[in-house]
């Protein structure tokens, strides 16, 4: 029997196979087997519409079929047809600033991605950071801790949402996090949590977040945020 080059059954089996499935269906139920495993002789009348196939075998046949099935199947994050999904412009541009953000430290740039209703959520905490304030101060804090900060990969889960898969160094801890950013439909991001792992390097990371911001997480407090912000770190 023919295989296209993908590995597909040729079209007159194809058709051969649909022609009936209800009675082809009908037809398998008389598939017996024996107590050695071998197939008996009624697959002789289940096979007898499809053309002869001396070069492969029944094994072999379904090996090509499972692995057409699998190349079209369609997983989480992708559209039928396969392509993933993107993000919409306004939030690629923000995410494009982002990238620039992390390369050059650029506060005021950062402080114009952020939603004013943006919530941070901390690695440290379950409770979630809100505010436009306390996010820009964390972040602006961090991006000057790490060290040889690079992003490996970055997944689109739709057309606001990003996660984006680091790496870096505090001191002697090397470490590996994931950024997930939320954006609105203007662009600016209004969630972001971060995870990181492992969990001394995390320690060494809220060791030195407390050291560099500890006055301004103070000064937090007189405006009555310190419930979460001084927990976070």
């Amino acid at each position: 029997m023919p295989l296209s080059p993908c590995g597909e059954p040729s079209s007159s089996l194809v058709d051969a196979m649909m022609t009936s499935p209800r009675a082809l269906a009908c037809d398998f139920r008389r598939l017996r087997f024996s107590r050695k495993a071998s197939f008996s002789r009624s697959w002789r009348g289940f096979f007898a519409a499809a053309p002869a196939c001396p070069r492969l075998s029944f094994s072999s046949f379904i090996v090509n079929l499972l692995k057409c099935l699998a190349s079209q199947a369609t997983f989480p994050g992708e559209q039928p047809d396969g392509r993933n999904h993107a993000l919409a412009p306004q939030p690629q541009r923000s995410l494009d600033g982002w990238h620039r953000f992390v390369a050059s430290g650029d506060r005021d740039l950062l402080a114009s991605l952020l939603s004013e209703h943006i919530v941070f959520r901390s690695p440290f905490v379950q409770s979630p950071i809100p505010g436009h304030t306390a996010t820009l101060l964390v972040l602006t804090t961090v991006v000057q801790i790490f060290e040889n900060f690079r992003y490996d990969r970055i997944f689109i889960a739709g057309s606001h949402d990003a996660a984006l898969e680091f790496a870096a160094n505090i001191g002697k801890w090397q470490l590996k996090g994931i950024d997930l950013i939320k954006f609105n439909d203007a662009g600016q991001m209004i969630e972001f949590e971060v995870m990181i792992r492992p969990i001394k390097a995390l320690q060494a990371l809220g060791e030195e977040m407390g050291n560099r911001i500890g006055p301004q997480l103070s000064w937090q407090a007189g405006r009555g945020r310190s419930a979460l912000i001084v927990a976070a770190f």
